[in-house]
C-alpha cells in the first residue's frame, strides 16, 4: 500500500479545485437533503432499536445516562430531539411497533419495520457515496439491501457496546466533569469516532472495492474534524442568529436539526469528493475498481 500525503504548493490549490468543482457537479447539496430527510425519519426507529441492544448489555437507567452524555456533543436542537427518541423508546420498544397491525406476529413485524427505517436511510447515504466517488451502480436492489443491513446492524452493535464503555468512562471522568480534562477526553472521543465511522463508509459504501487506499485517508480525518467543529459551532451559530425561530417557530428546533443533519451529510460527501480529488490529481490513492 503506498503511503498517502497531501502534495505541496499548486497541487494542493489544484486538489482543493478539483474537489469544489466536482461537488458542485454531483450536486452533493441536493443528495445531502435526500439523506437528511430519510435520516431524519429513521431516527426514533434507530434509536429504539439500540436502546433495546443496549438493554442487553445495561440497565435502562444507564443506558439513559449514555445516550445524554453522548448528547453533550451535539448541537443543543439535535441532543433535544435525540432525548424524545429516547423517551420514546424508553415507552415503547421496536418489538412493539406495529403490534396492532399483525398481533400475532407483532413482535418480529415491529423490529422489522424499524430496521427497515434504518435501512431506508443507510441506501440513501450508498447512493449518495456512489455518486460522489463516481462508482457505476453494480449492486442489485437484493445486495444494497443485504449490504445496508449488514452495515446497520454493525453499527448499532458497535454502538451499544459503545453506550457500555460510555459508562465507563462517566464514572472514570465523574471527578473532572465540566473542566477542561474532560472536554479534551469527550471531544477527543467524538472526533475518533467521527473518523472510525467516516473511514468505513468510504471503504464499504462504494458499489466497487478502492485497490490501494488507506483506511484512513485526508479526506476521512477532514471530514472528521470538520464533524466536531460542526457540532461544537452549530448552536452558537444557530442561537446568535434567530432566523429559525422567527421563521420556523414552534418548529425551529426540528428545522435545526435537519439542517445540522444536511451539513453533516454534507462535510461527509465532500471528504470523499476530497479523497477522489487527490486521486485524480496526484495519483497518490488507488481508484475505485468494480468488484
Amino acid at each position: 500500500m503506498r503511503e498517502s500525503c497531501v502534495p505541496p504548493g499548486r497541487a494542493i490549490l489544484a486538489v482543493i479545485r478539483h474537489a469544489a468543482l466536482a461537488a458542485n457537479e454531483h450536486g452533493i447539496g441536493f443528495m445531502a437533503a435526500g439523506v437528511a430527510f430519510w435520516s431524519a425519519l429513521a431516527l426514533f426507529p434507530a434509536v429504539a432499536l439500540l436502546v433495546w441492544l443496549a438493554h442487553q448489555l445495561l440497565g435502562v437507567a444507564d443506558i439513559r445516562d449514555a445516550v445524554l452524555m453522548v448528547t453533550d456533543v451535539m448541537p443543543e436542537s439535535a441532543g433535544d430531539i435525540v432525548a424524545r427518541a429516547l423517551r420514546a423508546a424508553s415507552d415503547t420498544g421496536p418489538a412493539d411497533r406495529g403490534a396492532d397491525l399483525a398481533r400475532p406476529v407483532g413482535p418480529a413485524f415491529g423490529l422489522v419495520v424499524s430496521l427497515w427505517s434504518v435501512i431506508v436511510a443507510m441506501q440513501a447515504l450508498f447512493h449518495a457515496l456512489d455518486m460522489t466517488f463516481e462508482t457505476e451502480r453494480r449492486r442489485s436492489w437484493l445486495r444494497l439491501t443485504a449490504v445496508s443491513l449488514a452495515f446497520s446492524i454493525g453499527a448499532l452493535a458497535v454502538m451499544a457496546c459503545a453506550l457500555a464503555a460510555t459508562i465507563a468512562m462517566t464514572h472514570a471522568l465523574a471527578p473532572f466533569d465540566g473542566t477542561l480534562p474532560g472536554a479534551l477526553v469527550r471531544w477527543s472521543t467524538a472526533f475518533v469516532t467521527f473518523l472510525l465511522t467516516v473511514a468505513t463508509l468510504y471503504r464499504v459504501a462504494p458499489s466497487g472495492g478502492r485497490k490501494g487506499l488507506p483506511f484512513l485517508t485526508v479526506g476521512g480525518v477532514a471530514a472528521a474534524a470538520a464533524l466536531v467543529a460542526e457540532c461544537s459551532l452549530f448552536s452558537w451559530v444557530v442561537g446568535h442568529f434567530s432566523t429559525l425561530d422567527v421563521t420556523y417557530g414552534s418548529l425551529s428546533t426540528v428545522a435545526a436539526f435537519l439542517l445540522w443533519l444536511w451539513v453533516s451529510v454534507v462535510i461527509v460527501l465532500a471528504g470523499a469528493e476530497l479523497d477522489v480529488a487527490i486521486h485524480r490529481e496526484t495519483g497518490r490513492y488507488g481508484a475505485v475498481s468494480p468488484e
